[in-house]
């Protein structure tokens, strides 16, 4: 009998001891990583951080130096019901390889840290390593549901007009709960979320107020595909920001919240394919969006929303696909959009996305003023001090042409030359018509693009108030481009836009392929054109004892509705060429020449800041044009780029290198008297800010380059 008491005990462990090594053979950690060594080089000068632009207050950005982060991801299948990921990486900020390790520095007090000043004290430069993302995804195996993820999320997989992916470095920041299941074959499928809403920039003024930890978004996606002819969907999200009642003084039964900001957003999303080579698509959305100020959502000009308690907007868009239909190689791509002017959807796609057909502008033009630098009225004279350091990304620009978003809080923070542009579309209305060739090697694209605007409007602002207060402005309008200020108190503007691109790939070697463009723009803007709204202050009269060069108003008189027209002639020339020398290596050379002749009126905007700051007229309040340098006057601009990649044994290592050439003749009209600079040259000085504006030729030279190595193990 004790015999088989042991034998049973035996048998027992020995099946517990199996159970439990089949447990562990389930469970599996996957270790791999990624190691990303960046160079910059510019004859800029700038050391503030590791990429080249960023408007974010108190950042740096640079142009020289060398950097190396690491990130290591961890993958766990616990069962085949639970899966874990999670991401760490090391700062890339401030970590210069001059660092020494990021010993030594400074405490931040009240100045920044930049450069890497702060070394060991900040995080920013000391190298430290963080947790980035960290997501359960549970499979229960039900039929209605597949999903549900815990955790970090990156945003995708929703619609980037209401619910957009967060740029690629800040992938793993957001955090939700998302579930998703299918019904019939998965023919009709679902999906929902609650998003913690980023406290960083995710409501008015670019935060969410004091009490943060309730606020939220909620999200649901309903798509329906009987067919491979048709499928349409559905979508909603709610934005739910609160604070705290400061009127509520009795905790006994809880403290009450009052609403800080609320966004509601609804679409809708068809596409019919009749026949394989036919496709039709349209989209339609509505918003409503309400702020309350009484809560900390009073106007701010830097700001991811409207202002109003009631701001409501619809914007759609109908588009055409057709796939070589007549068999001969020939396609076409057609588009009408819509994009209302106070259309709100608070969490859109603020880059990482491109929701218009047409190519749009060129990246080389994206800032105020004729430099690309933002307020540079302001800056000290060789741009390395301050604010200036990080919102200076040079003559050339950014790479490319720009993506189109839907989203007044616009991200291009923390990038290089190189990367991809994104420009808010706010009020953009017209159509778009791409045809495209294709003959074995040979491809020849053309495109027709006009575009209204829903922001044309001689009621100010479109509310009847001069002072504003609904609408953000960012940096005002001043330039041949801008990326973001899409609001403007008078507005008459009109953009027509022609794209001819051709490439061609030569039977020489392994191919060398040829690529040209060729793009013009016209735009007109008459701006006011309400005599109503003229400003009735007259120009003061300066003299040589004031530093000008006779005695005169320094700023034309503004009593002519024409006098702030803007006419905008642009024309752009390019050429590239590549060749894969060999399996792991490509190389290839790029000339880029813009020539843009633009009259700006705003140089007698700019004379407003006499009578709004000196002269109490009402009507010169809202001329802020004169924050940036005046645009006015013949570009000719010139970018040749050097480009490789090499891979080998799963590293890459790619390579550019950029000459921006060219000059700036301003043209800022006449009836001024100019002032006369310590140089003995003439200037523009119509407002009492730091740096006058040069009326001579201004030459520009810009070097750069960028070099990186990236490797996964």
């Amino acid at each position: 009998m004790t015999r088989k008491k042991w034998l049973i005990a035996a048998l027992f462990l020995a099946v517990m001891v199996s159970a439990e090594g089949v447990a562990l053979a389930q469970s599996k950690l996957d270790i791999s990583g990624r190691t990303y060594t960046k160079w910059l080089w510019g004859n800029a000068r700038r050391e503030g951080s590791s990429y080249m632009y960023s408007d974010i207050p108190n950042d740096g950005a640079g142009d020289n130096g060398q950097f190396t982060e690491i990130e290591l991801f961890f993958n766990a299948q616990v069962s085949k019901y639970i899966e874990v990921q999670s991401r760490i990486h090391s700062r890339f900020n401030q970590n210069y390889w001059t660092n020494f390790g990021g010993f030594g520095g400074r405490p931040e007090g009240d100045d920044p840290c930049i450069g890497g000043d702060c070394g060991e004290y900040s995080p920013l430069s000391n190298q430290y390593i963080k947790l980035r993302g960290m997501t359960v995804f549970v499979r229960p195996g039900y039929g209605w549901l597949d999903e549900v993820q815990i955790g970090s999320t990156d945003m995708g997989g929703w619609d980037p007009w209401m619910v957009g992916q967060i740029r690629y470095i800040d992938r793993d920041n957001p955090s939700a709960i998302i579930a998703r299941g299918s019904f019939f074959d998965k023919k009709l499928t679902w999906r929902g979320q609650r998003l913690s809403l980023p406290r960083l920039w995710a409501g008015p003024g670019f935060n969410t107020g004091d009490f943060h930890s309730a606020d939220g978004a909620y999200t649901a996606l309903l798509s329906v595909s009987p067919s491979d002819r048709f499928d349409i969907s559905g979508l909603f999200n709610w934005v739910n920001d609160i604070e705290i009642n400061p009127d509520d003084l009795n905790p006994d039964n809880g403290i009450e919240t009052r609403v800080r900001y609320r966004n509601t957003n609804y679409g809708l999303r068809v596409a019919v394919r009749p026949t394989d080579k036919i496709e039709i698509r349209g989209n339609y959305y509505r918003s409503e969006s309400a702020t309350n100020s009484d809560f900390g959502a009073g106007y701010a000009s830097f700001s991811p929303v409207i202002y109003g308690d009631d701001v409501t907007d619809s914007s759609w868009k109908l588009a055409a696909d057709f796939n070589d239909p007549f068999g001969i190689g020939l396609s076409f791509k057609g588009e009408y959009f819509f994009v209302g002017a106070d259309y709100v959807a608070l969490l859109a796609s603020r880059r990482e996305a491109d929701v218009l057909l047409t190519e749009g502008w060129d990246a080389a033009f994206a800032l105020p003023g004729p430099d690309n630098l933002r307020y540079s009225v302001y800056r000290d004279p060789q741009y390395l001090q301050g604010e200036a350091l990080p919102q200076n990304i040079g003559w050339g620009g950014w790479n490319g042409t720009t993506q189109q978003v839907v989203s007044l809080g616009v991200d291009n923070n923390i990038t290089d030359f190189d990367e991809p542009l994104a420009q808010d579309i706010h009020g953009w209305n017209g159509f778009t018509i791409v045809p495209q060739f294709q003959a074995g090697d040979f491809t020849l694209q053309a495109e027709v693009s006009f575009i209204d605007y829903d922001t044309n409007w001689q009621n100010p602002w479109g509310t009847g108030n001069l002072g504003n207060g609904k609408y953000p402005t960012f940096e005002w309008f001043t330039g041949v481009n801008s990326f973001r200020p899409v609001y403007q108190p008078f507005q008459d503007r009109e953009t027509k836009l022609y794209v001819l691109n051709a490439k061609y790939i030569f039977p020489i070697g392994k191919g060398l392929e040829v690529n040209g463009k060729i793009k013009k723009i016209d735009e007109t803007d008459k701006r006011l054109d309400d005599p109503t709204y003229l400003p009735t202050f007259v120009v003061p009269t300066f003299g040589p004892e004031d530093g000008y060069l006779e005695e005169g108003q320094p700023a034309a008189q503004f009593d002519d509705v024409s006098d702030d027209d803007r006419d905008l002639d642009y024309i752009t020339y390019q050429v590239g060429l590549g060749y894969q020398f060999r399996e792991e290596f490509w190389a290839g050379l790029r000339y880029e020449m813009y020539d843009v002749d633009l009259w700006d009126g705003s140089t007698a905007i700019r004379a407003g800041y006499y009578g709004g700051l000196e002269g109490g007229d009402v009507n010169a309040l809202w001329f802020g044009y004169g924050d940036q340098m005046n645009p006015s006057g013949e570009y000719s601009k010139q970018k040749l780029s050097v480009l490789a990649r090499y891979t080998l044994g799963g590293a890459e290592i790619g390579f550019e290198y950029q000459y921006n050439f060219g000059d700036f003749k301003p043209n800022f009209g006449d009836d001024f008297v100019p002032w006369v600079g310590e140089d003995g040259r003439l200037y523009f000085k119509a407002v009492g800010y730091k740096n006058p504006e040069p009326l001579f030729t201004r030459d520009f030279s810009q070097q750069r380059l960028k070099a990186y190595l990236k490797l996964s193990f």
